[in-house]
């Protein structure tokens, strides 16, 4: 795993990505989740063939770097993002990338997610960017 510093977390996290393995976000079961540059995030669902936002009250929440960098343990080095769900509360997560293929692992209290990168990079790089 690739550990980004605070500028390359905000330019690769907000996109697309799909769940692969692991304990996901909130123990919550989902098929993925998209972060925007805005500081939102969604849990994806399938309807019929595409993954599309959760419409769940409690479907998603806001994301934010911390100026705090884990020092031990598997995410060592890696910047730390609160991610908050709306009505449940915040779960700190480290992010480690892998570039090839593109992945995600989201360290966080009670989970350990790796998610694989649905638009291919942050917008201007190939990717959507996390655009709507």
């Amino acid at each position: 795993m690739d550990v980004f510093d605070m500028a390359g977390v905000r330019a690769w996290l907000p996109q697309r990505w799909f769940f692969c393995q692991g304990a996901p976000m909130f123990a919550t079961p989902h098929r993925g989740v998209e972060f925007v540059s805005d500081g939102q995030w969604y849990f994806l669902v399938q309807m019929d063939d595409e993954l599309v936002r959760s419409q769940a009250p409690d479907g998603g929440g806001t994301w934010e770097l911390i100026d705090n960098t884990c020092t031990s343990g598997a995410g060592a080095n890696a910047v730390e993002i609160d991610i908050t769900r709306f009505q449940s509360g915040t779960d700190p997560s480290h992010a480690l990338f892998e570039v090839d293929p593109l992945k995600l692992n989201l360290i966080g209290m009670a989970s350990n997610a790796v998610y694989v990168a649905i638009d291919e990079g942050p917008l201007g790089q190939g990717g959507a960017g996390g655009a709507p």
